[in-house]
C-alpha cells in the first residue's frame, strides 16, 4: 500500500494552485487510503481520481516532466 508522501502529483499540482498545505496533506492521505494511481492530483466525486494524464495543458505538463512525475 503507497503511503500519502508517495502522492507527489497531488503536491505538484496543490501547490500550482496555490492550496493550502493541510487541505494537500489530506488529498495525499486520502489517495492513500483509496489506492489512488501514484500520478492522481485530485478527486472529483464524478468521475473519481484524475491523474495527470489527464492534463492537457502544455505549461502543466512540462512543469510535471521537469519536477520528474512524468516521462
Amino acid at each position: 500500500m503507497n503511503k500519502p508522501s508517495d502522492y507527489r502529483a497531488i503536491q505538484f499540482w496543490g501547490a500550482r494552485l496555490g492550496s493550502l498545505r493541510y487541505y494537500i496533506k489530506r488529498e495525499q492521505e486520502r489517495a492513500a487510503i483509496d489506492n489512488a494511481p501514484l500520478n492522481a492530483i485530485y478527486y472529483r466525486e464524478d468521475a473519481g481520481w484524475r491523474t495527470l494524464d489527464d492534463v492537457t495543458n502544455e505549461n502543466v505538463i512540462a512543469d510535471a516532466k521537469r519536477a520528474g512525475l512524468m516521462e
